[in-house]
């Protein structure tokens, strides 16, 4: 079972202002949840019982050992529409016009509906990121890859009303796909990907050295920038104009 739920800040402290359990007969997990633009609310994770029943008559079933879920509440916490898609969804982001970007994994082919479709390649480790309109619709979808394990640990919406992404990668370089990749320092290199309102991709970042080093956390400024958080356990990182991170404690 997993459980989503609200508080409110009071002069006590928090209270709870709204709960609900979800389960089946199996291991389902909440990874994500984020606040959408309605006054509702998007959760994602992954669940392995064979079917949730979320009321609405809204029924989530899994045909494969684990499936990723992304589930649409309103303001009044009713569910609105939920998806099975997917290996897992680690991350998910409500957008300013009122749809939902979640990211995650997948080794199956996945027919998302308006001839959006990600394929998956059976040698790479396949990441997915999907925009989703306040319907639930999908409106584009974009996968990543390589052979290593590989991870999307955070989406967050820019101020122009782009996407970016945020995780790690593994061993070797990262397809981006129509050409694009980002090559590889080390064991895994954290990594940031740009695309555009529409999906396309801008710009991407590998960041790393020998060693392990991911982004876990990412968020849009208002000025277009981007601050990101993460961890590095190379000697050194080397960034942009000439600035440099060191680890003294090689952790």
């Amino acid at each position: 079972y997993f459980g989503v739920g609200t508080s409110r800040e009071s002069k006590t402290g928090l209270k709870s202002t709204w709960g609900t359990s979800i389960g089946g007969d199996g291991e389902d997990t909440i990874n994500s949840v984020a606040e959408t633009s309605d006054g509702g609310m998007v959760a994602g994770g992954y669940f392995k019982s064979s079917n949730i029943n979320l009321g609405n008559d809204i029924v989530l079933t899994n045909d494969d050992s684990q499936k990723g879920m992304v589930i649409k509440y309103n303001a009044n916490k009713e569910v609105e529409w939920a998806k099975a898609v997917g290996k897992t969804i680690n991350a998910v982001v409500g957008c300013s016009d009122g749809g939902i970007v979640v990211g995650g994994s997948f080794s199956k082919d996945i027919d998302l509906g308006n001839g959006a479709n990600l394929v998956a390649n059976k040698i790479f480790s396949n990441l997915m990121i999907i925009k989703y309109n306040e319907s639930g619709e999908c409106e584009w979808a974009n996968g990543i890859g390589n052979k290593g394990n590989n991870y999307i640990s955070e989406v967050a919406e820019c101020s122009d009303g782009g996407i970016i992404v945020g995780g790690k990668y593994w061993k070797s370089a990262l397809d981006l796909g129509n050409g694009v990749s980002l090559s590889n320092k080390g064991y895994s290199d954290g990594m940031i990907i740009k695309y555009n309102a529409e999906g396309e991709y801008e710009w991407a970042k590998g960041i790393g050295g020998i060693d392990n080093d991911e982004i876990m956390s990412l968020v849009g400024t208002h000025d277009g920038g981007i601050i990101a958080g993460g961890d590095f356990q190379s000697m050194s990182l080397e960034l942009d104009n000439n600035i440099t991170l060191k680890n003294n404690s090689n952790e």
